[in-house]
């Protein structure tokens, strides 16, 4: 029976078809994978079911892969490996990657993903019999965190073993992370060249984990000199190491929930109203007024920007409208075609022109300031709008506009 106190979470692993559970020396076999929910359930006593459970899980329908990949998030490596690994784009099969590593464009991760659909089931049947599973890992994962100080040099081999089950973790000279498992007979063969192909190197650092008593005697047996670079471990370091995993850690198995679910966005909303009526917003709800205003103003900003466009395109049609009529009309309303040609002729970007009206002997012209205007552009425009000489002439210059201007020019009486 279990032996945890019931609201802790309990540590179990699932390695191959068998689980171990944090508390016990040996393991329970539950043969198929789907048989594996139905046989923890029922290893808990009446009253002593764990509530939550941090699940190590090393089925035999686990990969693992020492890929290159980009530097990025899960979503990244799913659009950037789908095509490699189109596991990747299966809602029903469980995948994760270790923290990515490397340098310059250079990186690199190991990829897990099941070969079978197993984790998602395993997880709903548990929590159908009341237990929450917070979080699934590799068995490699749990390994590379079970050293107490890495080595200076950063080689490290951990080998897991347990009867006919065997688990190498590989941190390379060259920085590649490597995960191998065999099983059966093949499992000690597995263990054996392992090791051996660590002691070949004086600076590689050396973990054996028997998760079991016989996993124990296998370790014992395998041909390890006594030197400092090489350590035993039990079953008890295992769940001491998986203790030390975040949920958020990339090498979860398990999608991370979202945390804005309908029951938790009104409980939010109510706080930060409650906050900002007592003067007492949190940092949370001052990021979230952060995003809103950055969303609000962003909105403004399409909206003015169109409006601007509308603008410049009206005024471009009554303007041209307004040389068609000059052009075809009588010879004395043509006298102030050419103010008005010139009207457009070097008219700076920061100003926009939103009304014209002309008549026979007075044209007036208004307008905004979208930017930073210059002054000499604007001296400029005006020198073009009535050069010297002309019959157009305004009647006072305009200072340089800051928000708004406007134009008037009287023509021959």
């Amino acid at each position: 029976m279990f032996t945890s106190v019931k609201f802790n979470p309990l540590t179990a692993l699932l390695w191959g078809d068998r689980w171990w559970i944090e508390g016990r020396s040996e393991a329970v076999p539950f043969g198929d994978l789907h048989l594996a929910a139905e046989v923890l359930l029922a290893q808990s006593a009446d009253g002593d079911k764990p509530a939550r459970l941090r699940l190590i899980y090393q089925p035999g329908s686990l990969a693992a892969h020492s890929i290159a990949c980009p530097r990025g998030n899960r979503d990244m490596l799913q659009l950037a490996l789908s095509e490699q690994f189109p596991v990747l784009t299966n809602d029903e099969l469980a995948w994760s990657f270790e923290p990515i590593v490397g340098g310059s464009d250079r990186f690199a991760t190991v990829l897990y993903h099941e070969t079978q659909a197993g984790l998602f089931a395993l997880v709903q049947a548990l929590r159908d019999g009341g237990i929450e599973v917070e979080g699934a890992w590799p068995l490699g994962t749990v390994l590379n965190l079970v050293p107490d100080d890495w080595p200076d040099t950063g080689v490290l081999t951990v080998v897991a073993v347990a009867e006919n089950q065997a688990l190498v973790y590989r941190h390379t000279a060259e920085g590649r992370r490597e995960v191998e498992t065999a099983t059966g007979p093949d499992s000690a063969a597995l263990a054996l060249s392992a090791v051996r192909t660590a002691l070949a190197r004086i600076d590689t650092a050396i973990y054996l984990v028997g998760c079991e008593l016989a996993g124990e005697r296998l370790a014992a047996q395998l041909p390890t000199p006594d030197v400092p670079r090489v350590r035993l471990a039990s079953w008890s370091m295992l769940v001491r190491a998986a203790a030390t995993l975040s949920r958020s850690h990339p090498a979860q198995l398990l999608p991370m929930p979202s945390p804005w679910t309908p029951r938790r966005v009104l409980l939010v909303a109510s706080g930060l109203a409650a906050a900002a009526a007592l003067g007492l917003l949190a940092d949370t709800a001052r990021v979230a007024w952060a995003q809103r205003t950055a969303a609000a103003s962003g909105r403004r900003e399409v909206v003015a920007l169109r409006a601007e466009i509308a603008t410049r395109r009206d005024a471009q049609r009554e303007l041209a409208a307004l040389r068609a009529a000059v052009e075809a009309g009588e010879p004395a309303t043509a006298v102030f075609a050419p103010w008005l040609r010139g009207l457009a002729g070097k008219l700076p970007r920061e100003a926009v022109l939103t009304r014209l009206t002309a008549t026979r002997s007075r044209v007036a012209v208004s307008g905004g300031i979208t930017g930073a205007l210059t002054d000499a552009s604007w001296r400029e425009w005006l020198e073009t709008v009535t050069p010297t000489g002309t019959q157009w002439q305004m009647k006072e210059r305009p200072p340089l506009p800051v928000a708004t201007f406007q134009l008037t020019a009287n023509g021959p009486q």
